[in-house]
């Protein structure tokens, strides 16, 4: 009765551990003894209400009795393990099993490798099912078709080749599994990435069979297919059948033959030269497939062979070149400090009648900068501006930076413009508003220009007898007045951009000098003032 009773704790509905634990400790308290028959049962429902406790008191009883398990109490104790999350435990037992070659049941070997997927144990779950493989006969290892495709998907999405490649030549190329499109893509992805052509060419006919509207993302795959295996023929071949299937090819889709491209110095004019083929034989070259060609160049610091392709694009790309061209080339410009040859492609852009997108007013911008030119720079910022775009945040706070380097008041407005983009970033803010605040408003330069001009007039004041003091207080204020007089030569002298400033003021520095000179020699008694004409230097001039 009692055996009976431990059998019904299987139920995962009515059972649980703790009336497993009762009904041994009941057995104890009366005197009866469980047979082999009962502890088989209380593994069987241990295996589905795990306690290692009770199941360690169990092995322990049939160890002093000596019992030894059977083979179905045996795979019992392993579904117990896999429960209780112990899976080094639960394969050690297992391989113990297969090496004394104790019969392991079927459903133990579903069981493990569903458990193990489920707990995101991918590569235990592939062990398990090479042992199994080991065991079996038929293709299928005896497992079921539903777990199969579970296994080739967790696969493809953990990028797993050599399971992959496995399940697909024995089930999906032999007919015994059919794949959903997710899975596919899946797996097309693991090809791409290892070069497996023919796993690749297989699933775009498993998905043409199915009538699948092929997109960019598929074909995208093939090509880095092969170029993986350097075949770049049959790339560029996919690439003109994306043009010809009326999909729209942008430089960001053909990312991965940039990626080829750029790993060699030849490789961007030999792209190019078998493009000019294939445009001789009447394929049709996407603009987008040069502009690559030209992106490597320019990305393995080869600007004039990215000229020289821009110049031979029209005769392989008639559709012409576009804002992506120019792009490409201005970053070549900056990279290269070539200011006078953006301008001039700047220019022939306005002649084709191409529209700047916010890259091209941008990299403008990062060439004018790195050329010393903020006048330009500037100018493309606010027509940049007139369009409603911004630049990077980069390129923005770099414009910022170098206006304020050179002293130029017009770093004002780029700030309070940076502090309402949306890629504003609050510490940065924080920064270049002390900077600024530094020198164009509050305190900085020109609270001490304002010091130091107040200092001359009042030393003026004393040394011209409008003050009242004695002989010592005029004296000091004299000093004051020669001070602050040297400190304002040094500042003129040792700062460019103000020195340029206070000679378009027609002479008023001179003037000033001269005039404080005299008014130090001349006696107290002087009648008439000259702090009048020294001028105010609390402005800064452009």
């Amino acid at each position: 009765m009692y055996t009976a009773l431990l059998h019904s704790y299987v139920s995962p509905e009515w059972g649980t551990a703790g009336k497993i634990h009762k009904a041994l400790e009941e057995m104890a308290a009366v005197g009866i003894e469980p047979d082999a028959r009962a502890c088989e049962c209380a593994l069987e429902a241990l295996a589905v209400h795990p306690d290692s406790f009770v199941r360690t008191d169990v092995l322990d009883y049939m160890r002093e009795r000596w019992w030894t398990p059977t083979p179905t109490a045996q795979c019992f104790i392993i579904a117990g393990l896999l429960r209780e999350r112990c899976f080094e435990l639960a394969l050690e037992r297992l391989e113990n099993m297969l090496d004394e070659g104790v019969r392991i049941d079927a459903w133990l070997w579903d069981k493990a490798i569903w458990i193990l997927l489920e707990f995101g144990e991918v590569e235990e779950a592939f062990y398990v099912l090479s042992l199994k493989r080991k065991t079996s006969n038929n293709v299928d290892a005896g497992l079921s078709s539903i777990l199969w495709s579970q296994l080739l998907d967790v696969a493809g999405q953990r990028q797993i080749p050599e399971a992959v490649s496995m399940i697909w030549y024995s089930h999906v190329v032999t007919g015994y599994l059919r794949p959903t499109s997710g899975t596919c893509l899946n797996v097309l992805s693991v090809a791409a990435r290892v070069g497996d052509v023919k796993l690749a060419t297989d699933v775009f006919r498993v998905l043409a069979e199915r009538n699948t509207v092929f997109n960019n993302h598929h074909y995208e795959a093939l090509i880095q297919c092969y170029l993986v295996v350097h075949d770049l023929p049959a790339a560029l071949s996919v690439v003109l059948i994306m043009q010809e299937s009326s999909l729209k090819v942008t430089e960001e889709q053909l990312h991965p033959l940039y990626a080829y491209l750029r790993r060699g110095k030849e490789r961007p004019m030999n792209a190019f030269m078998q493009l000019q083929d294939l445009g001789r034989s009447g394929r049709k070259i996407p603009t987008a497939a040069v502009n690559v060609c030209i992106a490597a160049s320019v990305q393995l610091g080869d600007l004039p062979e990215a000229i020289e392709l821009y110049k031979a694009l029209k005769s392989v790309a008639k559709a012409g070149p576009t804002a992506a061209t120019f792009n490409e080339l201005f970053r070549g410009c900056y990279r290269g400090g070539r200011k006078e040859l953006a301008m001039y492609l700047a220019n022939e852009m306005v002649e084709l009648d191409i529209q700047p997108d916010r890259l091209t007013y941008d990299r403008l911008i990062l060439t004018c900068i790195h050329a010393g030119d903020i006048d330009d720079a500037i100018s493309y910022f606010e027509e940049m501006r007139s369009e409603g775009m911004l630049p990077r945040r980069g390129t923005h706070e770099d414009l910022i930076e170098r206006t304020l380097k050179a002293r130029d008041a017009r770093c004002v407005a780029l700030l309070n413009w940076y502090k309402t983009a949306e890629y504003r970033v609050e510490a940065r803010v924080a920064s270049l508003h002390r900077l600024v605040s530094k020198h164009f408003e509050e305190g900085g330069e020109r609270k001490n220009h304002v010091a130091r001009d107040a200092n001359v007039q009042e030393a003026s004041e004393a040394m011209e007898g409008k003050r009242i003091g004695d002989t010592d207080s005029a004296s000091k204020k004299e000093e004051n007045a020669q001070a602050a007089l040297q400190a304002l030569q040094e500042e003129m002298g040792g700062t460019q951009t103000e020195a340029g400033a206070q000679k378009d003021g027609t002479g008023e520095v001179d003037d000033a000098s001269a005039a404080l000179h005299e008014a130090s020699s001349e006696p107290r008694s002087q009648p008439e003032s000259r702090t009048s004409r020294v001028p105010d230097y609390t402005k800064f001039h452009i």
